[in-house]
């Protein structure tokens, strides 16, 4: 027999054996995990996408999110919407959730908070002085960039602080309202407001805009973000809650300029 024909016999003799062989099942593909969906404030969206992609990368798990004014939630709600969890800077609107029923109040976590700022263009600086009696109606050229009461906290919080001052009738009529902060930064980006009353964080959807003075504390409500599990979630819902309060989480959202939570006192 020629080397050839050796080989062809040889062919052919694993081609059988290989027929003959008992077949073996290939692995079964993993099916994809159910998302887990989440409403949360506007201002939280850079910090929150890129903590979402951290979690994933650890777990597997999906989120995606739904992020607008309070207003979209309750559309969501209304109609009937599916949501596993609400991540927002009202307590009053937890509050609600737990009062009918719908968001587990034992679940309700605190997890960072923020400033409120004003911030200009860098080439029209602004000098403010945080104080009552200062005329900031003089100071400002143009409106000023505000996010609407109706939108969410982050409006009702300016609101609080231009009253604390006094700021807020020599304004009248002056100002431009937003449905988030995002918006309002870029308003004054584009030079449609002199200067944009807003969360930190909203800051970073611009490039020509910065801080040039930051509301003290006491001139408003503090700003908490909390998050709540709503009845019948996902059940890796809470999983994530738990950790937008981890060391990276924590990371992630200090720098988008969002402000950790003081440490809770232990309990005597």
């Amino acid at each position: 027999m020629t080397f050839s024909g050796f080989t062809r016999m040889l062919a052919g003799l694993f081609a059988s054996l290989a027929l003959m062989a008992p077949a073996v099942d290939a692995p079964a593909q993993a099916k994809p995990k159910t998302p887990v969906y989440a409403y949360a404030s506007p201002t939280l969206e850079t910090a929150l996408r890129m903590v979402a992609v951290s979690y994933k990368h650890q777990t597997q798990q999906q989120v995606e999110f739904v992020f607008g004014p309070v207003t979209r939630l309750h559309d969501i709600i209304h109609k009937g919407g599916h949501l596993d969890l609400v991540l927002i800077d009202d307590p009053k609107v937890l509050e609600e959730l737990a009062a009918s029923g719908m968001a587990d109040p034992a679940t309700r976590t605190p997890f960072i908070g923020t400033t409120l700022i004003l911030a200009a263009p860098a080439e029209k600086p602004l000098k403010v002085e945080m104080r009552k009696g200062f005329d900031f109606a003089k100071a400002l050229k143009g409106n000023l960039a505000v996010v609407s009461v109706k939108a969410g906290a982050e409006g009702a919080l300016a609101k609080q602080a231009m009253e604390k001052y006094g700021w807020l009738e020599p304004m009248k009529g002056r100002f431009l309202i937003a449905d988030d902060g995002k918006t309002a930064a870029r308003a004054a980006d584009k030079g449609e407001a002199g200067a944009a009353l807003i969360y930190a964080p909203d800051v970073n959807w611009v490039m020509g805009i910065d801080a040039v003075a930051t509301f003290p504390d006491d001139s408003h409500d503090p700003i908490v973000f909390e998050g709540a599990v709503l009845k019948g979630a996902h059940p890796k819902a809470a999983d994530f809650l738990a950790y937008l309060k981890v060391p990276k989480a924590q990371e992630y959202f200090q720098n988008a300029r969002f402000t950790p939570l003081p440490t809770p006192a232990p309990k005597k």
